[in-house]
């Protein structure tokens, strides 16, 4: 399967972010996340009146959760691939060659967020050509992901998750494709090139197909203003995150395929599920701010607080707790591995992927400008 695609001129070269300017973190939550979400630097809340009450809530969360990370004791390695930087600028090309972003400033909101570099720290061992695949995709499903959230009309979003399965399905990307669509399609043809299993194909395939479902969800909730009990998130965080995505370039990375006996045995779903709430908790604790402002449900400190009827400080410890009960039955877990005869070295190898996934999450996390005003001025 090959195809070429139509190559337009780069858009013109835009100063990096990469290094924020402090001043955008001693101007407050407001101004970052006007950053983060497309706006020219002035936040346009959707319920203006309620503006200084979401604004003050923001900061008095983000405020407790950088309190809270300041004591938590988390035992997590740094690691990083010496060749990240070369990745991040290969991203940015992919994306002007296939026109994946033409807005500038969306341009430099990924240039700043370097996923690069996040790629980076969670494949450390990964050669150039296959860490610039992973990092494409990460960017690509980001890119989707804002889309999806921004958009309004479920049957719009039902008629693009159908066209991007099919895509993933093996149907060439053609001139009426819209430029994310067509840039999946190149990430699949240079994937084609390095796996050929069919198998982990498959699993890449269903697991996108729970994203989109889950992202149906999603805006199912948010049409009810409904909060979603704790099982419900729980059980669904997972999908809606695109962590469990994400998990299946570990196969990729490292060379190998677990064969379903494997990957679907009880201790395989328990510790991969563990590794993915890990990242998702953590991601939950630092997103809180923002999402106070945008007005979203999605997020466990949210579910705590709505369903347990508590105050935001209460609900950001009892999220802290899950962490860190998850951590602890994760490494648990991680040092009694089972014997799975000729496979338990590459079952190790991938607990070992998983760790450096969230590893290098927390890591990224620290750095990124999406999160730094939380960790301004901690260790």
């Amino acid at each position: 399967m090959s195809s070429e695609l139509n190559i337009v001129g780069p858009v013109s070269e835009q100063p990096s972010l990469t290094n924020i300017n402090p001043s955008i973190v001693k101007n407050g939550v407001r101004q970052l996340v006007a950053f983060f979400d497309g706006h020219d630097l002035l936040f346009r809340p959707r319920v203006p009146a309620n503006e200084l009450s979401l604004q003050q809530t923001a900061e008095q969360v983000g405020a407790l959760v950088k309190k809270a990370f300041r004591v938590l004791a988390l035992p997590y390695e740094q690691k990083s691939n010496p060749i990240a930087k070369e990745a991040q600028k290969q991203l940015i090309e992919w994306i002007n060659k296939h026109l994946v972003i033409i807005d500038l400033l969306k341009i430099r909101k990924i240039e700043a967020s370097n996923f690069g570099g996040f790629i980076g720290r969670v494949h450390s061992r990964a050669s150039l050509d296959i860490l610039c695949i992973v990092a494409d995709f990460a960017t690509w499903l980001f890119i989707y992901d804002d889309m999806i959230e921004k958009c309004q009309n479920k049957q719009d979003i039902e008629i693009l998750h159908a066209r991007t399965i099919r895509i993933l399905n093996g149907h060439r990307s053609n001139e009426t494709d819209a430029p994310l669509n067509q840039g999946l399609y190149d990430i699949l043809r240079r994937i084609n090139k390095v796996c050929r299993s069919s198998l982990w194909k498959q699993r890449f395939i269903d697991d996108i197909r729970d994203y989109c479902e889950g992202t149906l969800w999603e805006m199912a909730n948010r049409e009810k203003e409904k909060v979603p009990s704790l099982k419900q998130y729980q059980k669904m965080r997972p999908d809606t995150s695109g962590t469990k995505v994400m998990f299946d370039f570990i196969e990729f990375v490292e060379g190998f395929v677990l064969p379903r006996k494997v990957f679907e045995s009880d201790y395989f779903k328990k510790i991969r599920l563990l590794g993915a709430n890990l990242v998702n908790w953590e991601n939950d604790l630092l997103s809180a701010p923002k999402e106070i402002l945008n007005q979203d449900l999605h997020n466990l400190v949210f579910v705590h607080k709505e369903h347990g009827k508590i105050s935001y400080d209460e609900a950001v410890q009892l999220t802290i707790q899950d962490l860190k009960e998850d951590l602890s039955a994760f490494l648990q877990l991680a040092d009694n591995v089972p014997n799975f005869g000729a496979h338990t070295d590459n079952v190790n190898k991938y607990i070992r992927g998983v760790k450096e996934w969230v590893y290098g999450h927390h890591f990224w996390a620290k750095e990124s400008p999406r999160y730094i005003i939380f960790f301004a001025g901690t260790d």
